[in-house]
């Protein structure tokens, strides 16, 4: 089986729609729903400090990365996403409703005094997701008989990091994350068929005003891992940031300026009993960030985990989506 784009990161149980509306479930929806997520997953916490193996390595690229190698901790603590209001109320409405019945109408007083109960925005809410896509995608909901429903947040496994324009980190990437809702007849699969069928079944539309614009967060990768996953207009930029483009460009490996870890900064941490600590995303300072930065003439170890990004890593801006798709199986 080819590998997934996708992998997934929390999950209801399956259960039909009369049980989300009852207590328990609605319990274990609402604590779904509510519930902040620390994302992306992929991005964690590393002490290692090592070069991509294809660019070409400077010599004072390699002596910072000896002295960091073990002693300066990167870390990414995540963002603390909670699912977006409007898609958790279509999600909810789409678990509990009765598709397979007429379209219940709103009474008109309801619509007179303007009020709109929680209940009828679910519904409402949902029938426009529904209304959005297409036939083959809305037959899942629409049958009628014994039911099960599920929902299953899928992260995905891959982004492009990309050249990013204005302030803040020199790049930037896409992460198009899915809330999926399944459905199916039948008894209710355990949670890792489940996964599996929701990872490799075709999902319907989106719905509409999804793709929508979810959270933002900033991530430091290890050099191999950004370098693969960028545009070859990316890679050169980066390239010649950390001065490595000597090979490319037929001057000596190294020839040009690093002017994005200001390597010989970090040589004096190769001292014996020198200790770096640790480094977040937050603790960088734009300037360091961005083509053209220049080196303070003065470096202490608090300036420096402050406002240099560390050898052997990249940062890199984490620009999430979030759709809401439909999923059925037999």
């Amino acid at each position: 089986m080819r590998p997934q784009p996708f992998h997934v990161v929390d999950r209801t149980a399956a259960r039909a729609p009369a049980a989300w509306a009852g207590a328990p479930g609605a319990g274990a929806l609402g604590a779904f729903l509510g519930r902040p997520r620390r994302l992306p997953t992929w991005a964690g916490t590393y002490a290692t400090h090592r070069a991509s193996p294809r660019l070409p390595v400077p010599p004072a690229l390699a002596r910072a990365l000896r002295a960091l190698h073990g002693k300066l901790v990167v870390l990414n603590p995540g963002h603390a996403a909670s699912l977006p209001p409007g898609v958790a109320s279509a999600a909810r409405g789409l678990l509990r409703g009765d598709f397979a019945a007429p379209r219940r109408a709103v009474p008109p007083y309801t619509a007179a005094l303007g009020r709109d109960t929680r209940t009828d925005t679910d519904e409402r809410r949902a029938r426009e997701v529904l209304d959005a896509l297409p036939p083959s995608a809305r037959a899942p909901l629409a049958r009628a008989g014994a039911q099960w429903r599920a929902l299953v947040l899928c992260e995905p496994t891959r982004v492009v990091i990309a050249r990013a324009p204005g302030d803040g980190p020199a790049f930037a990437a896409a992460a198009a994350y899915r809330l999926v809702l399944v459905a199916g007849t039948g008894a209710p699969p355990a949670a890792p068929p489940l996964d599996d069928a929701t990872l490799c079944a075709p999902a319907g539309a989106p719905a509409a005003g999804t793709p929508a614009a979810w959270f933002t967060a900033d991530v430091l990768l290890p050099d191999t891992a950004a370098f693969d996953a960028m545009t070859p207009d990316a890679a050169a930029a980066y390239a010649r940031l950390t001065g490595r483009a000597g090979a490319a460009s037929g001057a000596p490996a190294g020839g040009a300026a690093d002017r994005y870890w200001f390597a010989p900064a970090w040589e004096r941490f190769e001292e014996r009993g020198r200790v770096v600590g640790h480094v977040t995303p937050a603790f960088l300072a734009r300037r360091a960030a961005r083509p053209g930065a220049s080196s303070p003439a003065h470096l202490s170890p608090a300036h420096d985990r402050g406002s240099l990004v560390p050898p052997g890593y990249c940062l890199v801006r984490v620009r999430a989506s979030l759709e809401l798709a439909v999923v059925g199986l037999a």
